[in-house]
């Protein structure tokens, strides 16, 4: 949408996907590898570039997201998104995959500096 509801904060590592289209073809494409998925969680949302796109097709998705701006942001954006504040690295894998009754499947456009203990988390 190119809507930027407050600036990115650099001590977040904060970049956002401003690219409407570039954002449903990445749920598109998400949906592909997550079919057969429990559950799905976005995590770092941000401003909800993906979280709409997502958001239609898992509606009982969650999301997971640090910066207290957002939170509020996807909130009065998404109504009926479980956003949960927390940090994406300290995420429990284990009992959330047993919340939801099988695999987790997860999308993010993380922070670059975070991708790779995203990644080993």
């Amino acid at each position: 949408s190119g809507k930027r509801p407050w600036l990115a904060k650099q001590s977040l590592g904060q970049n956002f996907l401003v690219d409407d289209g570039l954002a449903a073809t990445i749920v598109a494409q998400f949906a592909e590898a997550a079919e057969g998925a429990s559950g799905i969680v976005e995590l770092g949302p941000g401003q909800g570039a993906l979280t709409g796109h997502a958001l239609r097709r898992w509606p009982d998705m969650l999301a997971v997201e640090l910066d207290r701006r957002a939170i509020v942001t996807l909130g009065e954006a998404h109504p009926t998104l479980n956003v949960e504040h927390g940090d994406m690295l300290k995420v429990d894998w284990a009992a959330l995959a047993q919340d939801c009754g099988g695999r987790v499947a997860v999308l993010s456009n993380p922070p670059y500096y975070l991708t790779s203990d995203l990644l080993l988390s």
